[in-house]
């Protein structure tokens, strides 16, 4: 993964309108008239009834009717990775009378056969239509399928002719009009039955509800991070309900890959390959571990069982910001796969999550959400958690670790029904025991000495840089699970481990001291000098840095002349019953920023009642003008009735504060294919803060 230099968001084009000028076309020749999309019917069950009318360059019209829910309307289209497209379809004056039962469905398939995206029509009459935007992930030719009347309006109807458009759009709604089928949790996990310190992607076996495997043993859980170097990956070899997983990217060289892409190593490759550094070249880098994390976490602990989560179906983007926004969503999806797969009558002896970069964020997240279910998790490890410099606040990526963590018992001294909290910086990471932290549940603020019972450890990974790195170079990124790693078991650079796991309440070593300090530092001056040696560091009597949330004023968006409600600081987004999205949008004022804050809005979120697979998404214009980005997804079915913690990541707004310094989030409640939306989720304890310094 790289974090060191900034990418500007992809540009796309508008296709050009020309004046209208209805003619009829045939089929062959849309090819040549079409130079922004090439598009084209593929099936051949229209009569002469239903010929193609083209309008424009980017507009098609399909005059005639469609006379039933069985008739089915196929295109084909082309799209190069990257670009954001737009599709709707509506009534016309053709469709006539039958407008009133204009009902088509639209999905989109891609390259691989996949379904993207589907969408329902909304409105009535005339002004009935269906539509979405979406990212082509990889290029190639996709298939966008027109389908009749809905099922549930009855066989037979005839909805008339409807015009349909494709085009290339903006960046602006990344949001859809239905939200995608969850995945079964449980096939997000695998557990470790290594043959040898060689990784296979056999090693790696399913688990199962109650899995008694786990009884009585040390469970370690570890959660990659952000996966940009797989951006597009997992559209071409996997399934919204059977995503490509991580341990099935050992086999990387057998991965169906976008065009001019090649795939060099596992996502993650510190979980199952052997790390070094990039001093001195191949043949002369220093050794940080000798095998993967995985295989050392077994050596390190006989009672070992070790498992990892995969989402890389959702961090594998282009920029960070969408791999962080679907970090509390998979925090719960873990703490709802470890609620089932953990052995309820003998249980494990204790669990140990682990994450690294966003991943971080995702095991900190189901921390507090199976502490809710009085699941005790005995030890937290972050893994440089992107929490500073201008590469991270400025793309709206910070996890914001500080905000959760008060939710758990943290102590350095592991005293019974704690939890033991190590945080490893090498790069983008911030010792979190410098921060003054605060009660997330409380509301007015409650400041709490949480993060001061955080063992905070800082590394120096420039020793094993080269000595002219690439500023796309993400090796001080990696070295905190590399060091990690390598630190956690016996070998001929470590031979009697102190460190990373030998902390752990989970193993008992004589050798370290209660309660662990907390600060410990790296001093080490050259590749000679010892790589595992700690020294005790100073920390100041008070923190620092103080985020100080207070709460957010919201002003909510009305029509012109209608009555703005006062805001009571609470959101509640109440399904309609009939399938559609709701939305609720507000402006917000953005405070006074410096380019080094870290600003963000943290929140609390139930769901009283939920269907299917309903998602609560929250948008807000974090660059210039009015285009809306994804901050937050989060799924009903996985947070269940619990009550969720988050926070969105708006560095951005420092450089882009928007006109009068007003911005505006947007609330939507999107039900689920073949939900009818009867969901309820509300926002509360709505702040603000900015952590300064970042």
């Amino acid at each position: 993964m790289i974090w060191s230099c900034m990418f500007p968001p992809a540009s796309s084009r508008r296709g050009r309108r020309s004046p209208f000028k209805a003619s009829v076309e045939r089929l062959a020749r849309r090819d040549m008239l079409a130079p922004v999309l090439a598009l084209r019917e593929l099936e051949s069950n229209d009569t002469a009834a239903t010929s193609q009318e083209l309008r424009g360059f980017d507009h098609y019209r399909v005059t005639g009717r469609v006379a039933s829910i069985a008739d089915v309307d196929s295109y084909s289209f082309t799209a190069d990775a990257g670009a954001r497209l737009a599709i709707d379809v509506r009534a016309t004056g053709r469709t006539g009378r039958a407008a009133r039962d204009f009902s088509p469905r639209l999905t989109v398939h891609a390259p691989d056969g996949s379904v993207i995206s589907t969408a329902p029509a909304r409105g009535a009459g005339h002004a009935r239509r269906a539509e979405f935007a979406f990212l082509a992930a990889t290029g190639g030719t996709y298939r966008l399928v027109v389908s009749g009347r809905q099922q549930e309006a009855g066989i037979g109807r005839q909805t008339g002719g409807y015009a349909l458009r494709l085009r290339t759009a903006p960046p602006s709604s990344d949001v859809g009009d239905i939200a995608p089928a969850e995945a079964d949790v449980l096939t997000r996990l695998a557990l470790y039955r290594p043959t040898s310190a060689t990784p296979s992607a056999s090693d790696w076996q399913p688990l199962v509800a109650n899995d008694t495997r786990l009884s009585g043993k040390n469970v370690y859980v570890a959660v990659h991070g952000w996966a940009t170097d797989y951006a597009g990956v997992p559209a071409l070899n996997g399934t919204t309900t059977d995503p490509l997983k991580w341990w099935q990217t050992i086999d990387y060289q057998s991965l169906l890959t976008p065009a001019s892409k090649t795939l060099t190593e596992p996502v993650a490759a510190y979980m199952f390959l052997g790390q070094v550094g990039e001093d001195g070249g191949s043949t002369q880098a220093t050794l940080v571990s000798p095998a993967g994390l995985a295989w050392q976490l077994k050596q390190s602990d006989p009672d070992a069982e070790v498992l990892i989560y995969s989402w890389v179906d959702d961090s594998a983007q282009l920029l960070p910001a969408p791999s962080e926004t679907f970090t509390a969503l998979n925090g719960a999806r873990l703490a709802s796969a470890l609620e089932q797969a953990l052995p309820s009558g003998d249980g494990p002896r204790g669990l140990h999550l682990i994450g690294h970069s966003h991943g971080s964020k995702v095991a900190t997240v189901a921390a507090t959400l199976l502490r809710q279910h009085d699941l005790h998790v005995n030890h937290l490890t972050i893994l440089d958690s992107p929490e500073r410099t201008t590469n991270v606040t400025d793309m709206n990526a910070t996890n914001h670790l500080w905000y959760f963590l008060p939710a758990l018992s943290i102590d350095r001294g592991q005293a019974a029904g704690t939890t033991f909290v190590d945080n490893y910086i090498s790069d983008l990471d911030r010792r979190l025991g410098l921060i003054q932290g605060y009660d997330p549940y409380a509301l007015p603020a409650v400041k709490v000495s949480a993060l001061q019972q955080v063992a905070d450890v800082t590394l120096d990974a420039g020793v094993l840089m080269p000595s002219s790195p690439s500023s796309f170079d993400s090796f001080s990124h990696r070295y905190a699970p590399a060091w990690y790693s390598g630190g956690s078991a016996a070998w001929s650079a470590n031979p009697s481990p102190t460190l990373a796991n030998q902390w752990s309440p989970l193993v008992a070593n004589p050798a370290v001291a209660r309660p662990v300090a907390g600060n410990s530092i790296q001093l080490w001056r050259s590749p000679r000098d010892p790589q595992f040696a700690l020294v005790t560091g100073q920390t100041p009597a008070i923190p620092p840095f103080d985020p100080s949330p207070a709460p957010l004023v919201l002003k909510q968006v009305v029509k012109p002349f209608a009555r703005r409600p006062s805001f009571d600081g609470t959101v509640t987004l109440s399904g309609d019953g009939k399938g559609r999205e709701v939305t609720e949008a507000y402006t917000f004022k953005t405070p006074p920023l410096d380019d080094t804050d870290a600003f963000g809005i943290s929140f609390n979120l139930q769901f009283s009642a939920f269907e299917a697979d309903d998602q609560l998404r929250i948008t807000v214009n974090t660059d210039i003008g009015d285009t809306q980005k994804q901050v937050y997804v989060m799924t009903a079915r996985q947070l269940g009735a619990r009550q969720g913690l988050a926070t969105l990541s708006l560095g951005s707004l420092a450089q882009y504060p928007g006109l009068f310094n007003t911005k505006q989030i947007e609330f939507s409640l999107v039900p689920s294919e073949g939900s009818q939306c009867r969901t309820t989720v509300t926002i509360s304890n709505i702040k603000q803060f900015i952590v300064p310094g970042a």
